[in-house]
């Protein structure tokens, strides 16, 4: 029930600060606005405020912007502060400020998130293995070591170790390494021309193995620390915790080696053996391909457990360029996915409804303030992408009738408008379909698969 309390006031958070976005543009533009309503359905109370009428509804989904004059066939009707009496670039600017609001309220999230920091999974800086006859080999390091120091700075994490090495990047002074050896420190000196990727040192080694991190692995055990809802491995039954062993009979020792083999393997079924709560059982997994990637390389829904977490905090103007950055990308990153549902139609089977939405975002708030904010960003991009979609209903819709509008010189009739209405309210009306019975489709699909799962003899 908590998830779900979560989970609606994330989406209506979003929904709302969407239509306050039209709300706002709207005023500036002139043109009147009739009610604002938090919510849908019966108005539980309300208030007038500057002409608006202010609402609190029934049923917490969101909510609505209501214009004067949002009715494009009664133009002979309208009155000249109407929606429709405004010249089409107003009406257009009016559209694309729901969907602007949304990129503006995941901007200053990312922003704010990189400022306040992120837990990020971290792995132990523990050695697994060092390349017989490396640089590591010959400065005397031993599989076992931890790097608990890198130029005098503790280093707890894996990630720390990372961080540490990237902050020496721009010094030409050897990089002095602390190890634990069973309690016993060892001191290592990385030559300066040694420590990176021979790419980007000024005097590349001609034998790679001469770069001292290409001579480590760090591995990370083969555990799953989160199944990402509606991929293969949730509708298989795969949970957080699973221990995978083998695939196909193949030991797997780490995430690595289990990344090696299904990234191989897009479209055809594989045989997790995994070990849960003692048990041994086996689960068939059919990677699929991410189609906003273009290495198109199998991949099965799950992510690595970590053993710890690594905060990442940027500085004020490195907050405010990474957060730009990450939030352009996420849209990219979420345009392509939606472009790869017409391209490749097998991959709507991925797209999320309300359900899967509100049971993300409730889990999400569960685990962290920073793990809430990562998904509210995301959801935010998504409504904003989405509404701009050429459909009528959407903003994007409003906007080829407005640029339609500007071409012509005169209005769409009529006649055209309920073509157009009609093709769009039957793509949504579709759509909410496919969503509404994809979302408990694969929540049963999920149940089925764990149900039918037996442990190995």
């Amino acid at each position: 029930m908590l998830t779900v309390v979560l989970g609606l006031a994330v989406l209506s958070v979003l929904v709302i600060f969407h239509e306050f976005g039209h709300l706002v543009v709207a005023r500036l533009s002139g043109i009147r606005v009739e009610r604002f309503s938090i919510g849908f359905g019966p108005t539980l109370f309300s208030r007038m405020i500057r002409g608006i009428q202010f609402a609190v509804s029934a049923f917490p989904l969101g909510g609505y912007v209501k214009m004067g004059g949002d009715d494009p066939r009664n133009r002979e009707l309208l009155n000249p502060d109407d929606f429709f009496a405004a010249p089409w670039w107003k009406r257009v600017l009016v559209a694309l400020a729901g969907p602007g609001a949304n990129f503006l309220l995941a901007l200053v999230l990312s922003v704010l998130l990189l400022w306040i920091g992120v837990h990020v999974p971290d792995q132990p800086n523990r050695i697994g293995a060092v390349t017989a006859g490396s640089l590591a080999d010959s400065l005397g390091v031993k599989m076992g070591d931890r790097i608990v120091a890198v130029a005098g700075t503790p280093t707890a994490t894996l990630l720390s170790v990372q961080h540490e090495i990237t902050e020496h990047a721009k010094k030409t002074e050897p990089l002095p390494l602390a190890l634990d050896r069973d309690g016993t420190r060892i001191d290592v000196q990385v030559p300066p021309a040694r420590v990176f990727d021979p790419s980007r040192s000024r005097t590349t080694p001609t034998n790679p193995q001469e770069y001292f991190f290409s001579g480590l692995e760090f591995p990370i055990p083969a555990e799953v620390g989160e199944v990402v809802l509606g991929t293969p491995a949730y509708k298989a039954g795969i949970m957080v915790g699973d221990k995978i062993v083998a695939i196909d009979g193949k030991p797997v020792s780490s995430f690595r080696d289990l990344q090696d083999v299904v990234s191989v393997s897009t479209g055809k079924e594989l045989r997790f053996t995994v070990i849960r709560g003692g048990r041994t059982i086996e689960i068939p997994i059919t990677p699929f391909a991410d189609p906003t990637e273009e290495t198109k390389t199998g991949k099965v829904g799950i992510t690595a457990a970590s053993a710890s977490t690594y905060l990442v905090r940027l500085d004020f103007t490195q907050g405010l360029v990474q957060g730009f950055q990450n939030t352009v990308a996420t849209v990219g990153l979420l345009g392509k996915g939606i472009v790869s549902l017409f391209t490749s139609p097998s991959n709507l089977s991925q797209i999320s409804g309300p359900v899967a939405i509100i049971q993300a975002g409730g889990n999400a708030a569960k685990e962290g303030w920073d793990r809430l904010l990562d998904r509210a960003i995301m959801f935010s991009i998504a409504l904003m992408v989405f509404n701009l979609l050429p459909i009528p209903i959407l903003d994007g819709g409003m906007i080829v009738l407005s640029l339609i509008e500007a071409v012509r010189r005169r209005p769409v009739g009529n006649k055209g408008l309920a073509v157009y209405q009609g093709i769009g309210l039957a793509v949504m009306g579709t759509l909410l379909v496919f969503v509404l019975i994809n979302d408990p489709l694969r929540i049963l699909q999920r149940r089925s698969a764990i149900g039918r799962i037996t442990p190995m003899p």
